[in-house]
């Protein structure tokens, strides 16, 4: 089975990332993705410094209107976003 991200985990904040930036971070992936019109789930594949390759699925949020209008300079949310 295929392990699963999910952004909307980050909502509820990490050690040392807020509940707040966490969404924020997860809106912009989300808009990216998005964007470059992924689904709502969609494989991610992670190279290793071994060359190695993981695979996951990814779900994003559901992207709203205001979402778009909040990150809609695309080089920001795209640094927002690989962080997410």
């Amino acid at each position: 089975m295929t392990p699963q991200i999910t952004l909307k985990t980050l909502k509820f904040g990490l050690p040392a990332l807020t509940p707040a930036f966490g969404e924020m971070l997860a809106e912009a992936a989300s808009v990216c993705l998005e964007a470059q019109a992924q689904r709502i789930v969609c494989s991610l594949f992670i190279r290793q410094d071994d060359n190695a390759e993981i695979s996951f699925l990814l779900r994003r949020l559901q992207v709203t209107d205001a979402m778009r209008r909040a990150y809609r300079d695309e080089q920001e949310a795209t640094e927002f976003g690989a962080c997410g």
